[in-house]
């Protein structure tokens, strides 16, 4: 059992062809430092040898593979240290030209008269073929036994040869009789080829269709791995026995619906309703609350606070930002008032001597709930007796900073909030661990806003479109993506555009806000605008959540380019909340790519978050699924949600049946899984499974 992680294990300065010198260097250029590291490193492309091309056979725009010499090379001065090198290629059919564009160092990598596989397109210039900048490996280099070469993506001075001597030396010596850490009965109803065979196959693949089963094989192990993970935590959560908190559902939507002056949408109560299951249970919940800009996600919030705290425990309300920390407060205090509850503000602005107070009541019990930005999490900041904690816009926080603020209690309820749409393949990656709900729905009277796209050229159409909006007495944002300018990427930036706007709108108050102020001056600009005072604000995105004033119903992004689908969703939910219809503007260059285009008209097609979201992840990938990216630990290494969904469906089935069978990993098929899973992933095993 324990001979697979003492392979794993290895460090690379023991491995055969490798020593202290390479191994340093395979730490500094590609993060490798064991054994299991190399053999993670999955070739970037393979090439097919067997579909080699004479001279003669070769046409215009197409992409070769070609197998010649170089009988003769040249070169010619470029620019100051770059060179263009000129080759004559030829084989028993003929010769071809190749050029590169190159520094003088490319000069020691050609060698006349030595038989090499190249790939290229075929250009050409003035009349004649010719390949420019292939990619090329002499013969002799080639150590593969088939007709697929692995190709790796390496840094200078680690070359193709001797990575691949490495590699094929580790899988014909320390990898060739150790056990498979995804038990025998999951692989085969998950129609999976063994460890062995797989890593053989990505590495040097003996078919095409070989390739394609250890392909499959490490897609399912990466999600297998993940959906193992979070059903032993949603297992071990709820191992935990607290006293339910039972409530009136009828009252608490009257008292809400009578505060808040509006009728509670049947979303909104059919979600109320799940979260007060979930108290009135014997142990802990850990629930996510997707919800639509504006769908009324901090109402649901409120009145799950309000619950808790009459029943004598705390909460912790923890937000990005102190803008939004602040609305929430004052909304909070209000809806609390009369109740016997103390709601309080903890951020960084707050007064050295106001802290010291706060955090003393709030470890006596004095302050029921607590509102804050990161200041929740600092280490002096203890509660008495915390029973449950809410995050809003969790994709603003880490993975390690949600934990640092559960570690504060014993075992409260969890209940995150987010108004990005997360698609389900995400969610049953991601979030697998957690109860999710949706609020669908928008409360009655808010419109689908138009958004319409614009050329820089055309800013006086704009202009125009904006009087209009001012003249019906509503306000207006300006959204920029950077606070100054940056002049060498052309970007415009929030402080100098401020200018520009206020000369163009003389006769209309025009403020600047963005995350460089002090929090005291923010505040004061976010409520002279929320009071109509202010009519034009011209900002960066730090009005991407929690900013709610009901009168701002047009928003012009500038470089709506240099966003992401979602936050340009997020952006335009601020001018959703209120009876007039709104006004989306976005400002773009008068060139773009093709892609760029793409995602901006799909973004002003629709107003649905999940599509918007599908679409943001299928272009902009998967990335980093845990949120751990920046701690180098447990990643997806080739898996795709989207484009490997059946594989992901069958990974989770087979993890929950293997959770649920033995939550403990007691037997002796699943030892060596449970090892492998706290090696990988060890800053995740803050739960304990035994």
């Amino acid at each position: 059992m324990e001979r697979l992680l003492e392979v794993f294990n290895k460090d690379t300065r023991y491995i055969k062809g490798i020593g202290p010198h390479k191994a340093s260097l395979l730490k500094k250029r590609l993060g490798i430092c064991t054994l299991r590291d190399i053999l993670d490193y999955f070739p970037s492309q393979y090439r097919d040898l067997s579909s080699c091309k004479r001279i003669l056979e070769i046409r215009e725009d197409e992409e070769v593979c070609l197998r010649a010499k170089i009988i003769t090379y040249r070169k010619r001065f470029f620019r100051k240290g770059v060179y263009i090198f000129e080759a004559l290629l030829q084989d028993d059919t003929g010769a071809l030209r190749c050029v590169w564009f190159s520094k003088s160092y490319f000069e020691r990598s050609i060698h006349l008269n030595k038989e090499a596989i190249f790939f290229g397109k075929v250009k050409r210039r003035r009349g004649v073929l010719q390949i420019e900048n292939p990619e090329f490996e002499f013969i002799e280099d080639i150590s593969v036994d088939s007709n697929i070469l692995p190709v790796y993506s390496l840094k200078q001075t680690l070359s193709q040869k001797f990575f691949r001597k490495v590699m094929w030396g580790l899988l014909n010596t320390s990898l060739s009789n150790i056990s498979d850490f995804i038990p025998f009965p999951v692989r085969e109803k998950a129609n999976i080829k063994n460890i062995v065979f797989s890593y053989r196959n990505i590495h040097f693949p003996q078919s095409w269709e070989a390739l394609k089963e250890a392909k499959s094989r490490f897609i399912f192990e990466d999600f297998f791995i993940l959906q193992v993970l979070v059903f032993l935590r949603k297992a071990q959560w709820r191992r935990h026995k607290i006293t339910p908190i039972e409530s009136n559902f009828e009252e608490l939507v009257g008292y809400a619906e009578g505060y808040f002056g509006f009728r509670l949408t049947s979303s909104q109560k059919k979600v109320l309703c799940q979260i007060l299951e979930d108290f009135s249970k014997g142990y802990p919940s850990k629930r996510l609350l997707q919800g639509d800009v504006g769908s009324g996600k901090t109402v649901v919030a409120a009145c799950a606070s309000l619950v808790v705290a009459r029943k004598g425990w705390q909460v912790a309300f923890m937000v990005p930002t102190e803008i939004l920390a602040w609305q929430h407060y004052n909304r909070l205090k209000n809806f609390f008032e009369g109740k016997n509850v103390r709601v309080e503000l903890f951020s960084s602005s707050t007064l050295q001597k106001n802290k010291n107070v706060l955090y003393k009541d709030l470890e006596e019990g004095k302050i029921t709930v607590a509102i804050g930005t990161h200041a929740l999490l600092q280490e002096k900041l203890k509660f008495k007796k915390l029973g449950l904690i809410i995050i809003d816009e969790q994709h603003r926080f880490g993975v390690e900073q949600r934990v640092s603020l559960i570690k504060k209690a014993r075992c409260p309820h969890l209940l995150i909030m987010t108004a990005t749409p997360i698609p389900r393949t995400l969610s049953m990656v991601c979030y697998a661990d957690m109860d999710i709900s949706k609020i669908e729905e928008l409360p009655a009277g808010r419109k689908i806003p138009q958004t319409l796209i614009f050329k820089e050229r055309e800013r006086d159409k704009v202009y125009r479109l904006i009087r209009e909006k001012l003249r019906e007495g509503r306000q207006i944002y300006f959204v920029f993506p950077l606070i100054g300018e940056y002049a060498q990427l052309n970007i415009k930036g929030a402080q100098l555009s401020f200018y520009q706007i206020k000369d163009a709108f003389p006769e209309y108050n025009v403020e600047l806000l963005h995350g460089d102020m002090n929090f005291k001056e923010q505040r004061k600009i976010m409520s002279l605008f929320s009071e109509g005072k202010i009519h034009i604000l011209v900002c960066t995105q730090i009005i991407e959540v929690g900013v709610d004033v009901p009168n701002a119903s047009c928003m012009v992004i500038e470089e709506p380019q240099r966003f992401g689908l979602s936050q340009l969703h997020q952006l335009r939910g601020r001018i959703m909340r209120s009876c007039y219809k709104p006004l989306c503007i976005l400002i773009t260059p008068e060139e773009l790519p093709p892609q760029t285009k793409r995602r901006l008209e799909i973004f002003s097609s629709t107003t649905d978050g999940f599509k918007i979201a599908e679409e943001d992840l299928r272009l902009r990938g998967p990335g980093e699924f845990m949120g751990l990216h920046q701690h180098g630990q447990f990643q997806l290494r080739i898996a795709d949600p989207l484009r490997d969904w059946e594989l992901l469906k069958k990974a989770r089935i087979l993890a929950y049946r293997l959770v649920r069978e033995d939550p403990l990993f007691k037997n002796r098929s699943n030892k060596l899984l449970r090892q492998i899973i706290e090696s990988k992933i060890p800053q995740c095993m803050w739960f304990q499974v035994d």
